[in-house]
């Protein structure tokens, strides 16, 4: 288990388990503070951890899947909750498979959206393949930290 630095009162753990596997969010202890999601955390709990902060950062893998997470979250946050997605497939990564035509029609549906969520889906179109890496997610997130 590795331990993600605090983020005035609110720290996330990161189990290294697969998708589906079960991680730790502690909820913010004061107001203020900002909360990092990081990938596969069931979004009822982020958005209830994230009742009381500024600021949140959603780390999803750079797919479908994470753009429909990333959506999800987005979505059900508090209104006056500042967002912001990482798009881990902007570090260095290995090229992940590439996307079917089904799954770019997906993310073009979404890439519509005129807000961060459509930003994060026009990138994963531009880039044509997914990226479902740890070392690229931390290494993207490193500089937030």
């Amino acid at each position: 288990m590795a331990d993600l630095p605090a983020h005035g009162g609110c720290q996330l753990q990161d189990r290294g388990v697969s998708a589906g596997g079960l991680r730790q969010v502690r909820s913010p202890s004061q107001s203020g503070s900002r909360l990092t999601f990081v990938a596969r955390y069931g979004f009822h709990l982020i958005n209830q951890a994230a009742i009381g902060v500024n600021d949140v950062v959603i780390c999803p893998d750079a797919d479908l899947g994470g753009v429909r997470i990333a959506a999800r979250i987005h979505d059900h946050l508090p209104p006056d909750t500042h967002r912001v997605i990482v798009d881990i497939g902007t570090g260095e990564h290995d090229q992940g498979d590439l996307f079917s035509t089904m799954t770019r029609d997906r993310i073009a549906t979404r890439a519509e959206r005129t807000d961060a969520v459509g930003a994060f889906a026009r990138s994963c179109l531009a880039r044509g393949y997914a990226v479902e890496q740890q070392a690229p997610a931390r290494a993207t997130l490193q500089p937030l930290l």
